[in-house]
């Protein structure tokens, strides 16, 4: 049963957040749902509605590509032709490639439009991939390029 806010209809609860555990969420219906902390002032993407797998400890990919993965056709991501081939190299020679519903998004001061994620890491900074999601954009083209060779 969904929630009901002064927001809109919600379709599941958010557990806690991603950055600091704290359950003081706020869920904004705009063009994205967002949520946003109201402890630690993080803001993330909602998780797709009725994905069961939703927070740490359950990092299965999501069934279907989110409506705005870097995989799809068109994407913003794709745009540069150069960059993007560079990616796909890297990501067809082992690389991984996360989701980035449910991850805290880090703004910066000096007006960069581009959006950066602050992927959970281990004390020491290397990235805990243990509580990162695989895409699904980035797993269905693995399954193409596989199946190719």
């Amino acid at each position: 049963m969904a929630d009901e806010t002064m927001f809109g209809i919600v379709d599941q609860s958010p557990a806690s957040c991603p950055k600091c555990g704290s359950t003081s969420i706020l869920v904004i219906h705009m063009q994205d749902s967002l949520e946003s902390c109201l402890s630690c002032k993080a803001v993330w993407e909602s998780i797709p509605c009725g994905e069961k797998y939703l927070r740490d400890g359950e990092m299965m990919p999501w069934k279907d590509m989110c409506d705005n993965c870097a995989f799809r056709r068109g994407s913003p991501e794709s745009k540069n032709k150069k960059e993007w081939r560079a990616l796909m190299k890297r990501l067809k020679s082992g690389g991984k490639f996360f989701c980035h519903k449910g991850v805290p998004m880090m703004f910066s001061k000096h007006g960069d439009t581009n959006t950066a994620f602050d992927f959970p890491q281990k004390e020491g900074g290397e990235y805990d991939q243990s509580r990162m999601r695989l895409c699904r954009g980035y797993l269905n083209a693995w399954i193409k390029w596989t199946n190719k060779g």
